[in-house]
């Protein structure tokens, strides 16, 4: 573990699961974003939706597993359902031209 407050680095072997108190300064240090051996996410982290009202594309970040809400027209989503493998045809024209940006 790393403490981002005065960054002392040291081996956690506690039983919490979200948080560990820094040895050295006592902040509270999330296990999870400051482990030293935590791998850096690659590419895109979430999920491509696409919103079966409007059409719209978009990259969910959220924590729901089951809905979203679209961020254009507001209608509620179900993930599962309305999940995307690749962008469609017309998003990938739309991202090579440089417009529709999310």
């Amino acid at each position: 573990m790393r403490c981002p407050h005065c960054g002392y680095t040291w081996e956690y072997g506690g039983r919490r699961q979200y948080y560990a108190t820094c040895p050295r300064c006592t902040w509270k240090v999330s296990l999870r974003r400051h482990a030293v051996d935590a791998p850096e996410p690659a590419g895109e982290v979430g999920v491509r939706l696409r919103c079966h009202r409007c059409g719209h594309e978009w990259l969910y970040r959220g924590r729901s597993r089951h809905y979203a809400t679209c961020p254009a027209c507001y209608t509620k989503v179900d993930v599962r359902k309305n999940r995307l493998l690749e962008p469609s045809p017309q998003r990938i024209c739309d991202l090579r031209e440089g417009g529709g940006g999310d």
